[in-house]
């Protein structure tokens, strides 16, 4: 609903005599305003298990995400290439996988995410040989295959030879089903530790994915007409994933630096009025981030 609240794992209503005020900085208050929020995820609340895994929750819902234990991921707090900011850092090097996996029933045909990360030294540098393929995020459905995103499957990708058309941050709107269709963020846009700010939309109605880089910049858009739509039994167990899945050991894991993310169920470019929410988010997560 409108004005839904976002939660802090541990922190109860301002409205109790003696408890801590919830904590919402502008982006969040923006958009927990959008009712097709589904997902928002921070870094500031989470925190590092003994064993290696993150401990962070859902700020719509108060979930925790789910993580299982990998040394390459830690907490940046104050980070100072994201403008003083916590940021969840990975460190591995592109290889194995690593994930944070949102509650499973909210993955839906058409979507919007808006999300802050940026590539480590290790993703900025042409490798020798191959291709670098590393998840950022995607939606996954067990009762298919947990290595074969469903929805949404965005790479930061870089081969060791020039291809401009397929490197760079790399969105498949409907890879499960193969439909052929991608978008993507040339490489040339992106440095080592230095924030970008990604939004992807996606109208299920038109098959239209668009794609956008620090600011309403539109970089890509393309019609993905093979894209079918969910299933019953997809839309209970289908579920959104930041970084890789464990079952995906032929794609590694996002390397670098991830902020703020947030998933709507709606392309939120359609109408003018959220057209308007998704600049105000866009533009409260700029200020944040120092973009």
């Amino acid at each position: 609903m409108a004005g839904q609240l976002i939660k802090l794992d541990g922190v109860r209503s301002a409205g109790i005599p003696g408890q801590a005020r919830i904590d919402m900085d502008s982006a969040d208050i923006v958009a927990a305003s959008v009712p097709s929020l589904v997902h928002a995820f921070n870094p500031r609340t989470a925190r590092v298990n003994t064993d290696g895994s993150i401990r962070v929750v859902d700020r719509t819902d108060g979930r925790l995400l789910d993580c299982a234990a990998f040394s390459g991921l830690s907490i940046s707090a104050l980070d100072a290439d994201f403008n003083g900011q916590t940021v969840l850092k990975a460190d591995n090097r592109g290889s194995g996988a690593w994930g944070l996996s949102f509650a499973p029933g909210k993955v839906s045909n058409s979507y919007t995410v808006v999300g802050v990360a940026s590539p480590n030294a290790e993703l900025s540098t042409r490798p020798s040989s191959g291709t670098l393929n590393c998840t950022l995020l995607s939606s996954l459905v067990p009762s298919v295959d947990d290595a074969q995103p469903l929805k949404n499957n965005t790479r930061y990708r870089l081969p060791s030879v020039s291809s401009p058309g397929s490197e760079g941050l790399m969105v498949w709107p409907d890879n499960h089903n193969d439909s052929g269709s991608t978008a993507n963020i040339g490489f040339e846009n992106f440095s080592p530790d230095q924030p970008f700010l990604f939004v992807e939309t996606f109208d299920f109605n038109t098959k239209t994915l668009n794609l956008y880089l620090n600011g309403m910049n539109l970089q890509g858009t393309v019609i993905a007409s093979g894209v079918t739509e969910l299933t019953v039994d997809q839309e209970a167990s289908s579920y959104w994933n930041i970084g890789g899945a464990a079952a995906d050991l032929n794609t590694g894991s996002f390397a670098g630096k991830i902020g703020d993310m947030f998933i709507f169920n709606e392309a939120l470019d359609l109408s003018s009025s959220t057209l308007y929410q998704l600049r105000r988010l866009v533009e409260a997560l700029k200020t944040k981030y120092g973009i």
